[in-house]
């Protein structure tokens, strides 16, 4: 695949060749945080690499926070030890999620960061200098990625890439769902028979 291939385009303006930008993908970031929405997310930045030939890194980030016996651990004084276990269960979890859902062609890179996860992704991002970030996120009312205090929200906001959000299928089959409910009230039974 020649260089040239190897760019995305995004046209702009509604005609071909009027404001077209051109992007190389070399590097893909991937927030891994297991969800069934990160898991849909990993196989597009999978197709993606493997498309454009570029880097692909799975971050799985461990948020302490999350943990509420961090708490009981600090106060007896066992917090590192806590912390280091926290991490390493990551990184297993990782592991194995990379090795079941990833192909012969592409390997990953793995990387487990602590934190919050919209601050690690963004810094990431930036210091690796990823061209792109794919990631899943839950979608709210057709909302996914712009609902203010989520992790995506705040990627795609501040991002200094283009972001890439994922559904998973069932939530666009609820969101067509929701979309569709007012209409039904106006079809009769046997409307569509012949």
């Amino acid at each position: 695949m020649s260089e040239l291939e190897k760019k995305v385009s995004f046209v702009t303006g509604g005609h071909r060749g009027v404001g077209t930008a051109t992007l190389e993908i070399k590097l893909i970031l991937c927030p891994i945080d297991f969800s069934e929405f990160s898991e849909r997310a990993y196989q597009h930045a999978l197709s993606l690499a493997e498309h454009y030939q570029a880097k692909l890194v799975a971050q799985h980030v461990v948020e302490l926070w999350r943990h509420p016996s961090a708490s009981f651990a600090a106060s007896g004084g066992l917090y590192e030890e806590f912390r280091q276990v926290l991490r390493e269960a990551g990184e297993d979890h990782l592991q194995r999620f990379a090795k079941s859902h990833t192909h012969d062609k592409t390997q990953p890179e793995l990387v487990v960061h602590e934190g919050s996860a919209p601050d690690s992704i963004l810094s990431f991002a930036q210091t690796r200098k990823a061209d792109l970030i794919v990631m899943g996120a839950k979608a709210r009312s057709g909302l996914a990625g712009h609902v203010p205090g989520t992790t995506a929200y705040r990627v795609v906001s501040k991002a200094h890439c283009p972001v890439l959000t994922v559904r998973t299928q069932a939530e666009r089959v609820k969101e067509r769902a929701r979309g569709a409910a007012p209409l039904l009230k106006y079809i009769r039974p046997g409307w569509a028979r012949t």
